[in-house]
């Protein structure tokens, strides 16, 4: 290689080394910034400047023309400590509802994917039932049934969020079995437990690490959603669906008693999607 190529090869690694680096850095951050919500959620009792339930100023107060940061609601109350308790309240449900759907979607995969046959069958016909079904309207209806509340909305949530999973799983499960490491194994006599334990299922798990830390976003969409139609916790409890929907009126009259508790949801759900956008970026790397 002459000197005049040499150059420019060297520039080229330089450009692909910074261009990764960079890339890491920005996962990084994605994830750090889902880091900092946890901890807004930890210490929300701290980091609140007033009770989120009682009034402490006059209705309607501007957001930044006083000591109230984001101003009042109709009834007096922080708007700044509502929003930081209704963050408190949203981001551990989404992250509790995609926990579920793993623990009952992969277990019904893996469970379908190893045994195979009509098992494998009567699971993903069952699974393919609920993957018909409206989500949404069908946890609407179980949350209706059940009456609202924090429990009832996370049950209904949950009885339609695990399908998904489970067909993924399954799908993994068999990609895998085809690998040629686990012929190998399965040639060499080791048993279906065995092969299943140590050579097929921790494959399956960076695909759903990667699931989860994306589809934390969307259980928190319909967790707001759910809320926001009053099936969530009653109030006078800080939830960012419910506070949306009870100052909707005002939206003419004090703009940012509802939108404020609006664009916190954006944020949740913008910070979970770029966390598993970073995650999803860092195992490909690996």
């Amino acid at each position: 290689m002459t000197a005049a190529t040499l150059v420019p090869e060297r520039m080229r690694l330089a450009r692909g080394l910074g261009g990764r680096l960079s890339s890491e850095m920005l996962s990084w951050f994605c994830i750090g910034l889902f880091a900092l919500v946890c901890l807004i959620v930890v210490f929300a009792p701290l980091i609140a400047p007033y009770d989120p339930i009682q009034p402490i100023g006059a209705p309607y107060t501007p957001p930044f023309t006083s000591k109230y940061i984001l101003g009042t609601d109709s009834i007096g109350r922080d708007v700044l400590s509502r929003l930081i308790y209704g963050v408190q309240s949203t981001w551990p449900l989404g992250i509790l509802v995609v926990v579920i759907g793993i623990a009952i979607g992969g277990a019904v995969g893996a469970i379908a994917g190893v045994v195979g046959g009509w098992l494998d069958n009567l699971l993903m016909r069952v699974t393919d039932l609920f993957l018909a079904l409206p989500a949404a309207l069908v946890a609407i209806a179980i949350v209706a049934f059940l009456g609202p509340g924090t429990t009832n909305m996370l049950i209904g949530i949950s009885i339609v969020w695990w399908p998904y999973f489970a067909r993924i799983v399954r799908g993994e499960v068999h990609s895998l079995a085809a690998r040629p490491h686990v012929e190998a194994a399965r040639m060499t006599g080791v048993g279906r437990r065995r092969i299943a334990t140590r050579h097929i299922l921790p494959g399956v798990v960076p695909t759903l690490v990667v699931l989860a830390s994306i589809d934390i976003g969307s259980a928190i969409l319909t967790i707001s959603s759910l809320s926001f139609l009053g099936l969530g916790t009653p109030p006078p409890a800080a939830e960012l669906g419910a506070d949306a929907a009870h100052n909707a009126g005002f939206l003419l009259q004090a703009w940012w008693v509802p939108v404020i508790p609006g664009l916190g949801v954006l944020v949740l759900t913008i910070v979970a999607n770029l966390a598993g956008s970073g995650v999803r970026n860092l195992m490909l790397r690996r």
